[in-house]
């Protein structure tokens, strides 16, 4: 078959050297290209990868050739190979070599055309088998027109996409198993030794589990399939479990207490032993929910209002059979949160057995109290940052109750609820973000979107929450610096950072691994897999943000096992991250329509030129002095942070 190839091309050489003899049939257009191309830039293990090979502004194309390289180990190939277009057939068979990852055609056209256009010779899919940065190479490729005229003669072109892994969709599910299984002793106290079991249920997707256990909120313990017995005491035992696809199951607890001289549990049918029971009254600050308060849902959502002067709402048991396919909300003056239906199946699903018949969901929203807030939050400020609330500060917490009065609380949530703030009208709304307050004081930023005088947020465990206004300074960052508001914007989204607690170096250059980290915190981008680069180390600072961005098909490598990561980013790089980015947000390409330019544009290399149109198109850039975009100068920090700003429409 190679044999038969070699003579094809020996034949084209020679009506080649004739043809530059004939030069009114010499017709060949050197911007003719024969690409491959993948369907999308982003896929998860399992789907189809669809690999089409085009030929880009041909004219009187009549014949290809070429080689396609894969990793076998990343992709499968599907079907007998190359599917070609109608008007195309193969010349002299083909070699499909599945072990090396190799495929070699040669293929006719059967119907050239003198017209310029560019059209899908034919498409190769293949499955992916795992996850990480794949690449398809064209090798050899050879291209010749009506007259026999080599238009195109190249050793190789590649296209990267990455690959990611699904995530099961549930949390392991953990059930604890007390034996006796219910008290002995009066009181609800046992009068014998308790043993506790823990039995997990998980999908085989999620990969190994982890079962862990703690006493009383002491350290955590690997549960191995027993825990010793428990004796004269008080105790609650705290349990979950965690797959190796990262799903974590939301803290669960049960709570007894063992007297071995506690009384006998007198038995119910001698009348004269009965133990009268007594209702522990309801603080005055809990309203209680009923099955018939429910509201109905309005646009799939129940909105339960919150009393005045109430901070603990108790709602009825069989909750999530009430709600239906509806979400619930809590309302209150200052801030609303919702339970999506999945987020409420997930808390039902923390008890097992006995325990959940009856159970009931108690929600509170405590106000903290100013002195409280201002010595939380002191450590948080200093001689360059400026902290102060925008809103109250709450102290939320969730409980399951047992119908024997039993706490359990839930502090983590696998469905995250939406919480809404309102925010105080005289704060700046460019340096706003919800934040969660820990115990110790230190404040984590967790986002937030503003609209209409609410600032909306997704939390995923329950503590502390305000809306705070954060002022950041840096000493060589003059107010009348250009950049000087972008930088104070980006600073309180915590998208950019100092190089010291006080400097920002507005004029330092910026690394291909800082801009990546950029984008990862501004798109919130979470790595599934890892960087597969050669030069980007597990341990790594940026390690995880570059999996991130190159999972998303955002920032690609300078080759298939090189990123660079320390290397400063050149504008016209810049340009092609930045508008990848702003594509993933839409989900669509920019079209462009603008057809204005720089003054130096014929010197933005080939493969940034779409992208540097298009991110002035979008606004997503601006040039420097003279209508000059620089497409080779280093791109400084300050610009970074002008165009995450722009990215973010902000």
């Amino acid at each position: 078959m190679r044999n038969v190839r070699t003579i094809l091309l020996s034949l084209i050489c020679l009506f080649v050297a004739a043809s530059a003899m004939d030069t009114h049939k010499a017709h060949a257009l050197s911007s003719s290209t024969i690409v491959a191309t993948t369907d999308q830039t982003s896929y998860y293990v399992g789907d189809t990868v669809k690999v089409i090979i085009k030929g880009e502004n041909i004219l009187d194309l009549s014949g290809v050739g070429f080689t396609l390289n894969y990793d076998p180990s990343q992709l499968s190939l599907q079907g007998d190979g190359l599917v070609l277009s109608s008007s195309y057939e193969t010349f002299g068979g083909a070699i499909v070599d599945t072990i090396n990852g190799r495929l070699t055609y040669d293929i006719l056209n059967k119907a050239p055309v003198q017209i310029t256009k560019t059209e899908a010779i034919g498409q190769i899919h293949f499955k992916a088998l795992k996850s990480g940065i794949g690449m398809i190479q064209l090798r050899g490729i050879t291209a010749v027109n009506g007259n026999l005229v080599q238009v195109q003669s190249s050793t190789q072109m590649q296209t990267a996409f990455s690959i990611g892994t699904r995530l099961p969709v549930n949390a392991p599910v953990t059930t604890a198993t007390l034996t006796p299984d219910t008290p002995n002793g009066e009181n609800g106290w046992y009068k014998t030794d308790v043993s506790v079991s823990l039995t997990v249920s998980a999908s085989e997707a999620g990969g190994v589990v982890t079962t862990e256990y703690q006493v009383n909120d002491g350290a955590w313990n690997t549960y191995t399939g027993s825990i010793p017995a428990f004796g004269d005491g008080t105790y609650k035992l705290g349990y979950r479990s965690k797959d190796q696809a990262g799903n974590e199951e939301a803290l669960k607890t049960v709570e007894f207490k063992v007297d071995k001289k506690a009384p006998t549990q007198s038995s119910s049918s001698n009348p004269t032993s009965t133990i009268p029971t007594t209702t522990t009254p309801k603080p005055t600050t809990t309203q209680i929910v009923k099955q018939n308060d429910l509201p109905a849902a309005v646009k799939g959502r129940i909105a339960v209002q919150m009393e005045e002067g109430k901070d603990t709402v108790l709602l009825p048991s069989h909750l999530t059979d009430l709600i239906g396919d509806n979400s619930l909300q809590f309302v209150q003056k200052d801030f609303t949160i919702e339970f999506s239906k999945e987020a409420l199946k997930n808390m039902q699903g923390a008890l097992a057995g006995k325990q959940a018949e009856g159970a009931q969901l108690s929600f509170s929203a405590t106000i903290v109290s100013h002195d409280e807030v201002t010595n939380l939050v002191h450590d948080a400020i200093n001689g360059s940052t400026r902290v102060v609330t925008a809103s109250q500060v709450y102290d939320f917490n969730l409980h399951v109750v047992t119908t024997d009065g039993t706490r359990i609380p839930i502090t983590t949530f696998k469905e995250p609820l939406v919480l809404s703030f309102k925010v105080n009208p005289n704060a700046d709304p460019h340096l706003l973000g919800v934040y969660y307050i820990a115990p110790n004081g230190t404040i984590q930023y967790v986002g937030g979107t503003l609209v209409n005088g609410m600032m909306t947020v997704k939390v995923t465990h329950f503590s502390q929450y305000a809306v705070l206004e954060y002022n950041r300074t840096f000493s060589d960052v003059a107010s009348s610096l250009w950049a000087s508001g972008v930088i104070k914007k980006m600073a309180a989204k915590h998208i950019i950072e100092g190089v010291t607690d006080t400097e920002f170096n507005p004029e330092g250059h910026v690394t291909r691994a800082q801009f990546a980290a950029l984008l990862a915190r501004a798109l919130d981008l979470k790595a599934v897999g890892s960087a597969h680069y050669k030069d980007v180390n597990p341990g790594d600072w940026h390690a995880q943000v570059i999996a991130a961005v190159s999972e998303s098909g955002i920032v690609f490598g300078r080759s298939s096992d090189t990123f660079a990561p320390d290397d400063a980013i050149t504008r016209e790089e810049m340009a092609v991250m930045a508008v990848r980015a702003y594509e993933h947000v839409k989900g669509e390409q920019v079209k462009l329509t603008n057809t204005s330019s720089f003054s130096d544009q014929d010197q933005i290399h080939e493969w940034a030129q779409n992208a540097v149109r298009a991110a002035q198109e979008i606004s997503l850039i601006q040039g420097r002095s003279s209508n000059q975009f620089a497409p080779q100068a280093l791109m400084t920090r300050a610009e970074s942070a002008q165009v995450i700003s722009n990215l973010l429409n902000d």
